[in-house]
């Protein structure tokens, strides 16, 4: 059974995931969705890392004459120390893991486009959209209850 952390993140990886997809999908910006792209990100939760702050797994899973295209994001059990109000480096701290999810969600949703777009890492499409999603996350009541817990951690270690 996941806790109340990993289910408000999931829940906020997700609902942060639909509106940009339907946003980007009834824009037209990018084309259709391909028909293998599913709709739901599965947090696969935190794991240590030594290169990055955050990643997504693609994953092809057919099932008989039907293929999906799984999405699962991980973020760096370095991000839990925030929450515990333990020392963390400046990379690791709540903007940089709200931007780690902004980052994900960007690679997951113009995967939805086109396959090779996931592993975008550029200036254009890739950069734009985590911008976009970034600044949409801010203005959330789940980012504002994560920012609230990291400030109690905070303060009980005082």
């Amino acid at each position: 059974m996941q806790g109340g952390l990993h289910v408000l993140l999931e829940n906020l990886i997700n609902s942060t995931y639909q509106y940009h997809r339907e946003r980007l999908s009834k824009a037209g910006i990018y084309g259709k969705i391909h028909s293998l792209a599913t709709s739901y990100i599965t947090f696969g939760g935190w794991e240590p890392s030594c290169d990055g702050a955050g990643w997504t797994r693609l994953g092809i899973t057919k099932v008989g004459n039907i293929s999906l295209v799984s999405k699962t994001l991980y973020l760096s059990s370095n991000y839990t120390y925030c929450f515990a109000g333990l020392p963390v480096i400046l990379s690791y701290k709540f903007p940089s893991l709200l931007n780690t999810i902004a980052h994900e969600l960007s690679h997951c949703l113009l995967g939805d486009f086109d396959l090779k777009w996931s592993q975008l890492h550029d200036e254009g499409k890739h950069e734009l959209l985590t911008q976009e999603i970034l600044k949409y996350l801010w203005t959330l009541p789940e980012v504002q209850e994560l920012e609230k817990l990291v400030g109690l951690a905070e303060k009980a270690k005082k």
